[in-house]
């Protein structure tokens, strides 16, 4: 499903937003050029990027951001089979169109891509995202790319990898925060896998863009966890069927010591208090 083109109402507005020097009394002080409209300051109250359409840059981009392990894949999965544009890499691909996603924290980097046209930020429980990532380091593919990984059971990965080089390199605490302060729409990985066609509804009608239940549903049926184990997925690169091992929540019960998920509820229990998990 492509977008319908911009009108020329949006674009004007765009342009005002981006070039004015000299907001109007009470009027919020409109970003620079250099700003991607998906990021909004909190006192604006609104969505600069509500309605914008591949149209609106020449090399458009959906991109998803979420920590490793909370869905990332499956959700570029259905917006760019949804929207019938490849799933790209939004580094190594600028002049590309297409779905992308990236795990970096929000940075002067990411918040000068005029490219980006929408975004989402997936959010999933800490404990199964550790849970999901340390069965990751299990697979073959994570072994051949990270070859000076050596933590071979579930405490050694959480205390001595874990906290030690993922929860500084994503910044795990602040990196939803930072996303979400800005305006860009929440998919909860737990609702999203519960009611996959009313979550992907509000996020388009979020986007201010036309829904189609058919279309979706069919970019749901098809990339069904039972497929995605079977075949993988392939965007700019093959996303290996062992990336999607089981989906699902609450599986850090059975796959985590308790002592690591106890540690996760005392030393994350702000962050996860803040996304709504006990």
């Amino acid at each position: 499903m492509k977008f319908n083109r911009l009108g020329l109402g949006k674009i004007a507005e765009i342009v005002r937003l981006q070039t004015s020097d000299h907001p109007k009394s009470g009027e919020t002080p409109a970003p620079t050029p250099s700003r991607a409209l998906i990021f909004n300051e909190p006192e604006y109250g609104g969505d600069r990027s509500y309605g914008l359409t591949w149209d609106a840059h020449p090399a458009a981009k959906i991109v998803i951001f979420g920590l490793p392990k909370s869905g990332n894949n499956w959700l570029k999965a259905l917006l760019s089979d949804y929207f019938e544009v490849p799933g790209i890499n939004i580094f190594n691909q600028p002049k590309a169109c297409g779905v992308g996603l990236t795990h970096i924290p929000f940075s002067p980097e990411i918040e000068a891509r005029t490219d980006f046209i929408h975004g989402a930020l997936i959010v999933r429980d800490l404990r199964d995202v550790v849970a999901s990532y340390y069965h990751n380091t299990k697979t073959a593919r994570y072994k051949r790319a990270r070859r000076d990984y050596q933590y071979e059971d579930a405490e050694a990965f959480y205390y001595d990898f874990f906290l030690s080089i993922i929860v500084p390199q994503f910044r795990v605490n602040s990196f939803a925060e930072n996303y979400a302060r800005l305006g860009v729409p929440v998919i909860r990985y737990e609702r999203l896998w519960d009611h996959p066609l009313d979550e992907m509804r509000k996020l388009i009608l979020r986007w201010g863009l036309t829904f189609d239940s058919a279309l979706m549903q069919a970019a749901i049926d098809k990339n069904s966890l039972q497929n995605l184990q079977s075949t993988g997925k392939t965007f700019e690169i093959h996303i290996d069927a062992s990336h999607f091992r089981k989906g699902g929540y609450g599986n850090y019960r059975d796959d985590l010591p308790p002592k690591v998920v106890a540690d996760i509820n005392e030393r994350f229990r702000d962050l996860q208090k803040r996304w709504g998990y006990d």
